[in-house]
């Protein structure tokens, strides 16, 4: 029962973070980022780049298990891609916090090159 109020909570603050980050979005930030997930999303969804869009990517990419609470990898290289890395930085921050992960986010993410792990480009 703890561990599912814990894992509660790490969701409740994960989509927080989330509703964060895209008041933090321009609108142009929201075109490049549906952008990179052009072949992951459906296109209804990409095409959708209005605040609600966002969202709706947001939670397209927790139903396809691309992000979650413990694992928000995907949207750290899409924000560095798109050069908002002080967005990258914030999730960074909130993956080496959670105490679900055991391994620093630095420590996971592989060279600039190389980014299948998440299969947006």
């Amino acid at each position: 029962m703890l561990e599912s109020f814990d894992r509660m909570a790490d969701n409740f603050e994960f989509n927080e973070l989330l509703v964060t980050i895209q008041d933090s979005l321009s609108h142009e930030d929201r075109i490049r980022f549906h952008f990179l997930f052009i072949d992951t999303v459906p296109r209804d969804t990409c095409n959708d780049i209005s605040i609600g869009g966002t969202m709706k990517l947001f939670q397209t990419l927790r139903n396809l298990d691309r992000i979650n609470a413990a694992n928000c990898y995907c949207l750290i290289v899409a924000f560095e891609r798109i050069g908002r890395i002080d967005v990258a930085q914030r999730l960074k921050e909130f993956s080496n916090n959670n105490e679900q992960n055991e391994i620093a986010v630095e420590d996971k993410l592989p060279y600039p090159s190389r980014f299948s792990f998440c299969r947006i480009i």
